[in-house]
């Protein structure tokens, strides 16, 4: 570890400069904020927020001192968008739902879904070979999950509807981010024309869940087990959008943020191609993988309350503080990770993956409620890059960077084109 500080309180006029300066820097505020400390707390009007990067703290909220922080206000917020399931519930209700569900996304029961996968990133593969304009690998990657996520727990194709699908769920989490940023807390709840949207954008999607799960095939699919095991039909869809709005958004941005990396660096893309061409292939492309969701965590952060009060060392937490468990602040801590803004997949393998810090790599999150889809997403996520890669030579369109933003997952700060030139052979 580095000399940083224990504990800072950010600058009132350092964070008003920052408030002003755009919705598409807030990703820049966050790790100035975060990297002035371990702990360091943001002055906004009645709260006090504290932003966690250091391993041991965020170790000691998700997991050995887990039952003193519950769950922030930002999960009742998305609860109105997604229903009551496994990322906003809590209590009997949870660990009844992650008891049930679990098996279903286990390893084991994964690794026999990988032929599906094949198939549709195939399809995905066969439609750029007829492409001669640019293409948004946001909207591609997310339509492949789209699909791959209606067939696993819906079985059936969702393809032909993937733009509504994914207009309604982009609705939902803008409405809820927006909602759960708000500096006063009495805002947050107008019925303004945006909460409306949103609420269309609601039912709409639960009625396209609702349809396919009625009218879907496949025994094996996640909807079943719900249905077998008596949860009722709000309860199920409840599940349903939750499992499906998480795993979307997360995997599908996560396939688009790495072929934006490959694309805007054709020497490391080279490098990758041979090195999956070779015998250590999958090695590589673990690398690739692990290496995209540290620089671009599934999830930004979690948030936490501590009703009662804590003390870490000579960092005291006061009684009803909230907590941001900053992930990706922790994944871009120059103390923790070499040249961290460099995008370096080989930090991942050999002896230099055995230098890399304990604990300090958490792109699923941490403790009971680590994401329950991380083997199937890590599975679609080496699928989808190992058929691609190979076969497509990705350049930009349009060189002007882009940033992350951060919400319920890291968006772009702008659309992003790139070509997928065919390699032939």
């Amino acid at each position: 570890m580095s000399d940083r500080p224990r504990y800072a309180r950010y600058s009132r006029w350092r964070l008003l400069r920052a408030l002003v300066s755009g919705w598409n820097r807030r990703m820049q505020v966050a790790l100035d904020i975060s990297g002035q400390a371990d702990v360091v707390e943001v002055p906004l009007p009645g709260k006090r927020i504290f932003v966690l990067t250091h391993p041991d703290d965020i170790r000691r909220v998700l997991l050995t001192e887990r039952e003193k922080f519950p769950k922030s206000y930002d999960y009742d917020v998305l609860r109105q968008y997604m229903g009551d399931g496994l990322v906003t519930s809590a209590g009997e209700r949870w660990e009844a739902d992650r008891k049930l569900l679990h098996p279903a996304f286990s390893n084991a029961a994964t690794q026999p879904l990988r032929p599906m996968i094949e198939s549709e990133v195939q399809r995905v593969g066969e439609r750029w070979r007829g492409l001669d304009t640019p293409l948004d690998p946001f909207a591609e990657m997310t339509t492949l999950t789209i699909t791959v996520m209606g067939r696993r727990l819906l079985g059936c194709d969702l393809s032909r509807r993937a733009d509504e699908i994914r207009h309604a769920i982009d609705t939902c989490g803008k409405q809820a981010v927006r909602r759960a940023q708000a500096p006063v807390d009495w805002v947050r709840w107008f019925r303004t024309p945006a909460e409306r949207r949103a609420q269309r954008a609601r039912a709409s999607l639960r009625a396209i869940i609702d349809d396919a799960r009625r009218n879907g095939g496949a025994s094996e699919r996640v909807s079943t087990l719900l249905e077998e095991s008596g949860r009722s039909t709000e309860e199920s869809l409840d599940q349903l959008v939750t499992l499906f709005a998480a795993g979307y958004d997360t995997t599908g941005n996560a396939l688009a943020w790495c072929l934006y990396e490959l694309a805007k660096n054709p020497g490391l893309q080279e490098r990758v191609r041979a090195g999956v061409a070779g015998e250590s292939g999958d090695e590589v492309l673990a690398a690739l993988v692990q290496e995209t969701l540290r620089f671009y965590p599934t999830v930004p952060g979690v948030g936490r309350v501590c009703p009662e009060g804590a003390e870490w060392d000579d960092v005291a937490l006061p009684a009803g503080a909230t907590l941001f468990v900053f992930f990706y602040g922790m994944h871009h801590r120059p103390d923790l990770f070499v040249d961290p803004e460099r995008f370096w997949p080989e930090r991942f393998l050999g002896v230099r993956r055995e230098s890399l810090p304990r604990r300090a790599y958490v792109p699923f999150g941490a403790g009971p409620r680590i994401c329950i889809g991380s083997h199937f997403a890590t599975q679609e996520l080496q699928v989808a890059l190992g058929h691609l890669i190979p076969r497509f030579r990705l350049e930009l369109a349009d060189p002007a960077p882009i940033r992350p933003v951060p919400g319920i997952s890291l968006t772009p700060s702008r659309s992003l084109r790139l070509y997928a030139r065919p390699i032939e052979g």
